[in-house]
């Protein structure tokens, strides 16, 4: 017999599965010694790994990017370095410094330092409102307008596919033979198809 699952808005998240942005966002910088040597995400950020045994005893625990930022900060502070516009460099005169870390994808920078981003619906307008910006940006030439446009696709298909990725590993992790006891509601309703 063939089957048809049709899923509704909002099953996920009915369902208790961590399946919202800010789980998304959230699980990237608190898993962030799992995730920065894969090459997807070293399209989005950069952590120098030189650094990375001394700067990971100050980031514990991170749970977000706040509290990623905030590693950073006392990093920073504890070795004398220098912290600027979310970038960690490994002395003051910054000519002669190692990057330790920095963001590559500006919008995936853009939708972690704008506080009132919280739903997947929001990057959305983000990506939109960035895309105006530029369309009506009248000191650009056309081909800066293509360049930032494509730039702009670009970095946000690359958190697209970061998203994807987390989605999978949340549904393949997920026990869907658990059926949440909620007031005696129909969480799951099966069909024959004739």
């Amino acid at each position: 017999m063939n089957k048809l699952i049709l899923i509704g808005n909002g099953f996920d998240l009915a369902h208790g599965l961590p399946t919202s942005y800010s789980d998304f966002i959230n699980d990237f910088w608190k898993n962030i010694d799992l995730y920065f040597k894969k090459d997807e995400y070293k399209e989005i950020i950069y952590i120098n790994y030189e650094y990375w045994h001394t700067l990971i005893a100050f980031l514990e625990p991170t749970s977000n990017y706040d509290s990623f930022m905030d590693g950073l900060k006392r990093f920073s502070n504890a070795c004398s370095y220098f912290f600027e516009k979310d970038t960690l460099y490994s002395k003051t005169d910054i000519s002669n410094a190692d990057t330790i870390f920095k963001f590559k994808n500006d919008f995936f920078k853009k939708i972690n330092t704008t506080n009132s981003l919280q739903n997947w619906v929001d990057i959305e307008n983000e990506y939109y409102k960035s895309l105006k910006e530029i369309a009506k940006s009248s000191s650009l030439p056309i081909q800066e307008k293509k360049k930032k446009v494509n730039k702009l696709n670009k970095e946000f298909e690359q958190v697209k596919e970061l998203l994807e990725k987390y989605l999978a590993k949340i549904v393949n992790e997920y026990n869907f033979n658990i059926i949440p006891n909620n007031s005696g509601r129909d969480y799951y309703k099966f069909y024959e198809i004739l």
